[in-house]
C-alpha cells in the first residue's frame, strides 16, 4: 500500500496532494491514509507541505482531483521525485 501511494505522488508531478485526495484514488478511509502518510514522512520519502496546490488550472491531476488540497489544506509532496 506504501507503494501504491508513493506512484500516486509521482504521478502528481511535485504537485502536494492531501490525504483526502489519495484516500479517494485509492478507495480507503482518511483516517487510514493519513497514517499511511505519516509512516512516509516519518520514513523521509515525504514531507509535509502547508502551502497546498497552486490551482487546477495548472495541474495533471484536475482530471481525477476534486479539487484539494486547497491553500488552506495540509498536503504531503515527495522528498525526491527521483525516489
Amino acid at each position: 500500500m506504501l507503494q501504491e501511494i508513493l506512484s500516486l505522488f509521482r504521478q502528481s508531478n511535485g504537485i502536494p496532494l492531501s490525504a483526502s485526495v489519495v484516500a479517494r484514488q485509492l478507495g480507503l478511509e482518511t483516517a487510514v491514509v493519513e497514517q499511511l502518510l505519516h509512516t512516509l514522512v516519518q520514513r523521509g520519502r515525504l514531507t509535509l507541505v502547508d502551502e497546498g496546490c497552486t490551482g487546477c488550472t495548472v495541474c495533471p491531476l484536475k482530471k481525477i482531483c476534486a479539487g484539494a488540497p486547497t491553500i488552506t489544506q495540509r498536503g504531503y509532496a515527495l522528498v525526491d521525485s527521483k525516489q
